[in-house]
This record gives C-alpha cells, structure tokens and sequence, in this order.
C-alpha cells in the first residue's frame, strides 16, 4: 500500500515502485535479468513485461545487453530510476515503524543495538557456512 502512495506521486504503479527498488537493491551498475525479476518479485512474466514497457517509456529504466554475454538483454535503472527508487526508499522508510521506534533510542542504545545485531549476525554466518 506505501507503494501504491509513492507510486502516484511517480506516476506509475505500486508494482512498478518494487520493479525500481529491486533494481536499486541489486546495486550498481542497478542491473538485472527480467527473469531474475520475475523470480525475485514473484510476479507473472506478461505483468512484468507490461511494467518495464510503462516504466521504460517513462524513462526510469533502459533495457541493455549483458556485459557477460550480448545475446542477454537486461533492465537498467537510468538516472531518474534510481532517484525514484530513492525516493521511494525514503518514503518506506519514513512510514516504517521500526524506523519510529528507532527514533525513540539514544545514541548508546542504537550502538549497543548495532552491537549486538553484528554478534547475532557473525553467529548465524558462521552456523550457515559449516551446514
């Protein structure tokens, strides 16, 4: 639904608004395969190819030929997709209540807490890489 808000104010679909962050997620160059697309955002192929037709047009993202191999088309963010996938960020994030009950701890407390999510964090790294 907080898509669905942010992606009026872009002028596309809330869909759409998680087409940009997914792309913004998979860090620069902001590039991904449609059908790793589909596959991470569990979404129809013929929705998806629907919502990267609109979002092309509106100029957030630029279909290209993979680095890898030519014959692999993939979707890039341009500049403005990344600036709306930004916005859209800042958006969810400002909406989230974990960011408001954030807020609510000092400096100590969020140092404390950053602390122990690392430890929890290398924990469960080293668990999953002796399974």
């Amino acid at each position: 639904m907080e898509h669905d808000e942010v992606g009026n104010a872009l002028g596309i679909s809330g869909a759409e608004v998680r087409v940009l962050m997914a792309l913004r997620r998979a860090g620069a160059p902001f590039r991904m395969r449609p059908t790793d697309l589909v596959e991470s955002l569990v979404a129809p192929s013929s929705s998806m190819a629907r919502q990267l037709d609109h979002l092309a047009s509106r100029g957030f993202i630029k279909r290209v030929a993979s680095s890898a191999d030519g014959r692999v088309s993939q979707v890039a963010l341009t500049r403005a997709g990344v600036a709306a996938a930004d916005r859209a960020l800042q958006h969810t994030q400002a909406a989230s209540p974990v960011s408001a009950a954030l807020a609510e701890l000092s400096p100590a407390e969020l140092g404390l807490l950053e602390e122990l999510l690392g430890k929890l964090l290398r924990t469960l790294a080293k668990s999953s890489s002796t399974d």
